[in-house]
């Protein structure tokens, strides 16, 4: 007496291969894996980084360089702030109570 193992189609396994692949790429979406939303999520870390040393002196201080350069497309369109409109609304982006 012979068994005989599961015989699955080829349409199957194809399906099964495509749902694999898709569910992988899901994962790396919500694990930032993916290029546009990992850079997206990085320049937010590095602003609210950079927002954290400007909130610990209690946002009297003007905000620095480096904080200018990672607002650059969350609060900012530019790298720099040179004048008091870019400086409050960097420091109103960081939360600073009393803007």
């Amino acid at each position: 007496m012979k068994r005989k193992g599961i015989s699955l189609p080829i349409d199957m396994l194809v399906i099964l291969a495509i749902a694999v692949i898709i569910l992988i790429a899901v994962v790396a979406v919500f694990m930032g894996v993916w290029s546009p939303f990992a850079t997206n999520q990085q320049a937010r870390a590095n602003f609210n980084k950079e927002c954290q040393v400007l909130v610990n002196t209690g946002c009297t201080q003007t905000p620095s360089l480096a904080l200018c350069k990672a607002a650059n497309g969350i609060v900012l369109n530019k790298e720099t702030c040179d004048s008091d409109p870019d400086r409050l609304a960097v420091k109103k982006g960081c939360g600073c109570p009393g803007l």
